[in-house]
């Protein structure tokens, strides 16, 4: 069936690193006020009229209760972080009530996609792309890549990932999976008598297997740049699922360059830059 109704998606992320570098003696990715996880929502809507007063009226006493002027963007960072230390309990009044208001609305029809993306494994998948292994060794390269990119984000080992992205011509290959492996035995090493880490110790045994036998290439000169075609994939995939044409969409980008060019190359929607403050989406 032929499906032409149009589609207004409005996109915006969270915990956004344009780079993931090494900062003094940690990655900027592990900072206390940042994430390893990048947050992508595309929200969709075929008639934007059906939410935009309930918005715009919400917006307006949210501003009055949190002390904002009219012409204030209204956003999450109104509510202080101690309220969400320990979930809806540390939660004031003021900030269940933003929520609960706020998720009536979410409750129409419309289409939401919550994307999330973890930088770790982006530069382990990044450093170890090329890589060369020796000795006819035989496995599944994306179990490897996962494993060890849980194994790096579990332990926050600093030293050893800012290994992963200083400049090669002074921290040698040798060098850093050297020091990858004496991760791995360390855990290995003070798990292996408990009997619920039975299954991350034999992995990780297998993980330094295949280490033994891995040739680092990559060089990416202390940073990485993030990359953003893996969160227009998975729209694609959502836009299909739901059965909307990507010709029949208008997606808004809240301004960035970067996000907007890979839109632009992945999907066949109508993308445009905007100002989040004059679009209610």
């Amino acid at each position: 069936m032929k499906n032409d109704k149009k589609w207004n998606f409005y996109y915006d992320e969270s915990f956004h690193d344009r780079k993931i570098t090494s900062k003094g003696k940690t990655v900027n990715i592990y900072d206390e006020n940042s994430s390893d996880i990048y947050v992508g929502v595309f929200l969709g809507l075929d008639r934007v009229e059906i939410v935009e007063k309930e918005y715009n009226e919400f917006e307006l006493k949210q501003k009055k209760v949190f002390g904002l002027k009219i012409n204030q963007e209204l956003k999450g960072t109104c509510i202080r972080r101690k309220n969400f230390k320990y979930g809806l309990s540390s939660m004031n009044k003021n900030a269940l009530n933003f929520y609960d208001d706020f998720f009536n609305i979410l409750l129409q029809d419309m289409k939401m996609q919550i994307s999330f993306h973890s930088k770790t494994a982006f530069f382990v998948n990044a450093v170890f792309k090329d890589c060369k292994f020796t000795g006819g060794i035989n496995f599944n390269r994306e179990a490897f890549i996962y494993s060890l990119s849980k194994h790096l984000f579990v332990y926050r080992n600093s030293k050893v990932v800012r290994s992963l992205l200083e400049d090669k011509g002074n921290v040698k290959s040798e060098k850093i999976l050297s020091l990858l492996k004496q991760s791995i035995d360390g855990v290995i090493n003070n798990a292996s008598s408990a009997k619920r880490k039975k299954i991350e110790v034999e992995t990780l045994k297998e993980v330094r297997v295949i280490l033994e036998h891995t040739v680092l290439s990559y060089n990416p000169n202390g940073h990485l740049i993030w990359k953003y075609d893996a969160i227009f994939v998975g729209f694609n995939y959502l836009l299909h699922e739901v059965n909307i044409p990507q010709k029949n969409v208008n997606l808004y980008i809240d301004r960035d360059r970067n996000t907007y060019n890979a839109a632009i190359r992945i999907g066949g929607y109508t993308t445009e830059m905007v100002n989040s403050e004059d679009y209610e989406g």
